[in-house]
């Protein structure tokens, strides 16, 4: 077992924080074909439709907020308090 220092730590967490929001993403964009596809053969969508059916990429800002969550359950112990329609 490897000792971090503070930095290490915060880069590792960054790193499976993105990790996260690329599964995620990649999940919801799967879902999303699907649904376009279904869409596309039940005569209710166009290719021009596709965008709608995207869903909306993470941010900088999803990723440090995540990361940050992660970094304090570590510092404390503590889950973070979870908010209803919150990523």
């Amino acid at each position: 077992m490897s000792n971090k220092n503070p930095f290490e730590i915060r880069t590792e967490l960054l790193n499976i924080a993105r990790d996260y929001y690329d599964q995620v993403q990649t999940i919801n964009t799967d879902a999303a074909k699907r649904a376009f596809e279904l869409a596309v053969s039940a005569g209710s969508a166009t290719a021009s439709d596709w965008k709608s059916f995207l869903p909306q990429m993470y941010t900088i800002d999803d990723v440090m907020k995540r990361a940050t969550e992660m970094y304090d359950f570590v510092s404390t112990g503590a889950f973070p308090a979870t908010k209803k329609g919150g990523k």
